[in-house]
């Protein structure tokens, strides 16, 4: 595949800045550790947070020449019919734009190819 896209870009003359490698990760709300507190030996761990489901999308995605592009977040949409108050309004959310995050909501938190085309 590698070479299959080093030689399309060089027969039709692709910039390096024009070739983007994202990838997608679920990040969760409360994250939880593999490590525990107990008394070496016991029969039972309690392991809080690995049953929680909650978590939203983060998109990361970089150039061939090594620019980092701002990240998509997918919010789930918590309360239906309030798709525009899902997303954050307070200071955090004003820096994230300022920095060029992509803030977004979907019905999970999945990235769709909606989301994805309007990352685009």
């Amino acid at each position: 595949m590698a070479f299959r896209v080093v030689a399309l870009c060089s027969m039709h003359l692709v910039p390096d800045c024009h070739v983007v490698n994202s990838d997608q990760m679920g990040v969760h709300l409360k994250p939880f550790s593999e490590r525990t507190y107990e008394v070496k030996g016991a029969k039972q761990v309690l392991n809080l947070g690995k049953e929680d489901k909650c978590q939203f999308t983060v998109l990361g995605s970089a150039t061939v020449d090594g620019v980092l592009l701002p990240l998509q977040v997918v919010f789930q949409v918590v309360f239906q019919g309030k798709m525009g108050q899902v997303l954050p309004k307070n200071v955090a959310a004003v820096i994230a734009a300022s920095e060029g995050w992509h803030l977004t909501h979907n019905a999970n938190h999945w990235s769709t190819q909606k989301t994805m085309r309007s990352f685009v």
